[in-house]
């Protein structure tokens, strides 16, 4: 599913920054910038929840967390979290 350019924001993601968004092999989106995958394209979630380390979690009281893409890695945070 390429987004298309009928409301501001998907122009931007499209024209100005390439994006598409697309379904991964497990039926989650996943996001593609000019041509490479910001997300696995076959489990996103997965993914995020290996990247989303947290070592000490019961004695973590504040995270800092860059970049946004479909937010899978703030979800696992969050879980880990508790």
């Amino acid at each position: 599913m390429l987004i298309q350019a009928n409301t501001n924001l998907e122009y931007i993601c499209h024209n100005k920054n390439n994006f598409e968004i697309l379904k991964s092999k497990t039926g989650k989106y996943t996001l593609k910038q000019n041509g490479k995958f910001i997300h696995s394209k076959y489990d996103p979630e997965k993914q995020a929840s290996k990247t989303a380390d947290i070592p000490n979690p019961d004695n973590t009281s504040f995270i800092f967390i860059l970049g946004l893409g479909l937010a899978y890695h703030i979800n696992a945070a969050i879980n880990k979290m508790g």
